[in-house]
């Protein structure tokens, strides 16, 4: 959540997964993406064998983690499969995973213009949300992944990756209602992933609902999230709650009493630092 809620180090989910991972619902997400891979290849190899050969190979050297090789083979792929919108959208998202935003956007434009299909209005959309940590993302590029991505749930509604983005779109904007929105999408198709504790978390967060955020972030870890990630929102949360909260009920009570203008300014105005 790239926001004022949080410090600028903390943006940064590795554990949130790749912007294509869980192409589709189901009870086994390695399964189904080994199965969207499949149609990938097998679409490819009906238009060009060796296009979809250089696709397996990038593949396996974005999978060991060298995204330059990676990038090479895919840009030989959509070169012999010009006409393929797979090879241009997975070069588009390993060079967005390299941090080379500016040459990604041309690739994942180009894929959409091939294909109107929604895994593409997804990457491109993540791509144009995907900034560096700490930069604010502008008003033109929020409001087409806005659209991209209405378009994407439009076509594949029950695609929790949507949901996901959706959220962190919510998040880039400051938007509480599609936060809300996406969250109750999330819960519904994919309760037991980490992203969807997190984004229960910051729902939590800005609705000043301690208990339920410190929840939201159990269940988070129990999900993936790195234990020293959890341990930095849930202090995060303990120093956005006022004060009082911290103190016996005894003394809650009587400061309540004491000084309910102080404690309205809390509730009101307390952010994280």
């Amino acid at each position: 959540m790239c926001s004022a809620l949080l410090p600028a180090t903390l943006c940064l989910f590795s554990w949130g997964g790749s912007a294509l991972a869980s192409q589709a619902p189901a009870l086994d997400p390695q399964a189904a993406e080994a199965a969207f891979t499949e149609a990938v290849l097998a679409e490819l190899e009906a238009s060009s064998p060796a296009a979809a050969q250089l696709l397996r190979q990038a593949d396996a050297a974005r999978a060991l983690g060298d995204r330059t090789r990676a990038g090479e083979l895919y840009a030989q792929a959509a070169a012999l499969a010009p006409d393929s919108d797979h090879p241009l959208r997975r070069h588009c998202t390993v060079l967005q995973e390299a941090g080379l935003r500016t040459e990604a956007l041309p690739r994942c434009e180009r894929a959409l213009s091939l294909s109107g299909r929604p895994e593409n209005r997804v990457a491109l959309a993540f791509t144009l949300l995907d900034l560096p940590s700490g930069a604010a993302s502008g008003p033109a590029d929020l409001a087409r992944a806005h659209t991209l991505l209405d378009q994407a749930l439009a076509q594949a509604p029950d695609d929790p990756m949507n949901a996901r983005l959706r959220c962190h779109l919510a998040s880039r904007a400051e938007d509480t209602a599609l936060l809300r929105a996406c969250v109750a999408d999330l819960e519904r198709l994919a309760p037991d992933h980490v992203m969807t504790g997190f984004h229960a978390w910051e729902l939590a967060f800005r609705d000043q609902r301690w208990a339920d955020a410190l929840a939201a972030l159990d269940r988070a870890q129990a999900a993936g999230m790195p234990a020293s990630d959890a341990d930095s929102f849930r202090a995060l949360t303990r120093d956005a709650r006022p004060a009082w909260m911290t103190w016996g009920p005894a003394l809650a009570v009587g400061a309540l009493a004491g000084a309910l203008s102080f404690v309205l300014l809390q509730l009101r105005g307390r952010r994280a630092r």
